[in-house]
């Protein structure tokens, strides 16, 4: 082929230019995160989360104590049904009493700094707290359980003390504050009753002694 064949064929075809593509960049601050930090912050959240659990188990827990005049832990067998758990509930309620299972580790730690940090041993296995802001619903504590024979009570707080199980049996068997009041009043009636017998038995003794001397004389 003669060169000028060549330059003819030459001006037909068109050449073709190539440039490279401009590389993505990647906007980290103040952009859209990589995936990278995005698997970062949602492993960051769920750390945070049982953080926040226990925060507010570990708040109420010492709200409990400090806000009831009455907190008796309780050892549970696991073999309680949910439907005993729910009549338990409910007959407690009935009676001003509040059911709560908790943590072992978390309360021993919400009674640290606390002047009941001796209840800490309390808290070993499967347990859980009754709790009012009575303390004279004890007694109805005690005779609801008795239907319950895989509940134990193991200690608690009544008021600003601290009694163990003995202790807390004989305190339900203390009459309650209408009761003590009654009798105590009877207590004090009962002196004057007798003053006023002995006053009377005095005079009608005085009277016939005053008779029979007249008598005596006429």
């Amino acid at each position: 082929m003669s060169s000028v064949a060549m330059a003819r064929v030459a001006r037909r075809v068109p050449v073709r230019k190539f440039y490279p593509k401009p590389s993505r960049r990647v906007r980290r601050p103040g952009g859209v995160t990589c995936a990278i930090d995005r698997r970062a912050k949602q492993a960051q959240n769920v750390k945070r989360e049982p953080k926040i659990k226990k925060q507010i188990i570990f708040n109420e827990i010492r709200e409990i104590l400090n806000t009831n005049k009455m907190v008796t832990a309780f050892h549970y067998n696991d073999g309680i049904t949910s439907q005993e758990w729910e009549d338990l509930r409910y007959a407690m309620g009935q009676k001003g009493i509040t059911v709560k299972i908790v943590p072992n580790k978390l309360t021993q730690k919400s009674l640290e700094d606390t002047p009941y940090v001796n209840m800490q041993p309390l808290f070993l296995s499967s347990t859980g707290i009754f709790y009012s802001q009575e303390s004279n619903t004890t007694a109805n504590m005690i005779k609801i359980l008795k239907n319950y024979p895989r509940i134990e009570i193991l200690g608690g707080k009544f008021e600003d003390r601290l009694l163990s199980k003995s202790g807390i049996l004989d305190f339900a068997t203390l009459p309650d504050l209408d009761a003590l009041r009654s009798q105590f009043s009877s207590l004090l009636a009962l002196p004057a009753s007798r003053i006023s017998s002995l006053l009377n038995s005095n005079q009608g003794r005085l009277s016939s002694l005053l008779k029979q001397h007249l008598n005596d004389r006429s």
